[in-house]
């Protein structure tokens, strides 16, 4: 088998198209992406054509299938298991969370037995695995927020000790400064870091 393994396109729609480019040239029997498919990293520059919604809909959840490949592999999957439920169909095939979005968006009761799927629930699933497509239409409450941007110019700090310059004995760390990112672990590591490097000059002082 041949592998092409691939990461970080950083929701760049034309590096995103150079590597479907390349998966189908060399001939590759699957394409593995290893993370930082949508977003550029914290105060990063925007990457080249930088587009994650025209990546996501380049992408599906079984590229090396067709459509109708897929409507082969989903109705051979279900005559193999017709005691199963459609909540239990995708075990080991797909994580159950996303195979839960799909039964929604199908109206394809959890319940209902693998054996009494019809044409039509196949093929809804099929282009749900294909060309899912999630449009953004709106931002969650403030509640909801993970990070917020503002706080304490990092001028006015000592990058190597995060004591105050205006300050003396006074330290900041985390969201009490002017730092923000994307998610991704970004903000939990700054909070981390800065918190330590704080923490030690403190009591070092």
């Amino acid at each position: 088998m041949k592998l092409m393994i691939a990461s970080d396109i950083h929701g760049s729609a034309y590096y995103c198209r150079k590597m479907l480019d390349a998966y189908k040239r060399e001939g590759a029997d699957r394409l593995l992406l290893l993370g930082d498919i949508l977003y550029h990293g914290p105060r990063n520059d925007l990457p080249k054509d930088y587009n994650p919604k025209e990546v996501i809909a380049m992408l599906d959840f079984l590229p090396e299938y067709s459509v109708d490949e897929v409507k082969i592999l989903l109705k051979e999957r279900a005559n193999r298991q017709p005691e199963k439920t459609a909540e239990q169909f995708f075990t080991g095939l797909f994580h159950e969370k996303l195979a839960a979005v799909w039964l929604k968006f199908t109206k394809i009761k959890k319940e209902k037995l693998c054996g009494d799927f019809t044409d039509a629930d196949i093929q809804r699933l099929s282009w749900m695995i294909k060309e899912f497509k999630s449009p953004v239409i709106k931002t969650n409450s403030y509640e909801q927020a993970q990070i917020c941007c503002g706080g304490v110019d990092t001028t006015q700090i000592n990058p190597e000790t995060m004591e105050s310059r205006l300050v003396p004995g006074l330290y900041f760390a985390g969201e009490l400064i002017d730092v923000d990112a994307i998610c991704g672990g970004y903000n939990l590591t700054w909070a981390w870091a800065s918190g330590y490097v704080a923490g030690q000059s403190a009591a070092s002082a």
